[in-house]
């Protein structure tokens, strides 16, 4: 596995718990939960679209 594959699974990897642990918090509670999960939607869609070579 090259140094790239290791980074996009990492962060594959990261993103998968911080997924899990949000659908938890959102379904715990739903007016704390719900817009932090919009939040940090909007945040991994930007640093997909700028992150530069993609």
């Amino acid at each position: 596995m090259t140094e790239t594959q290791t980074v996009y699974l990492l962060a594959i990897v990261v993103t998968g718990v911080v997924a899990g642990g949000l659908a938890l918090l959102a379904y715990a509670r739903p007016r704390t939960g719900i817009p932090l999960t919009i939040a940090v939607a909007v945040i991994a869609i930007a640093a997909t679209v700028l992150t530069p070579g993609s």
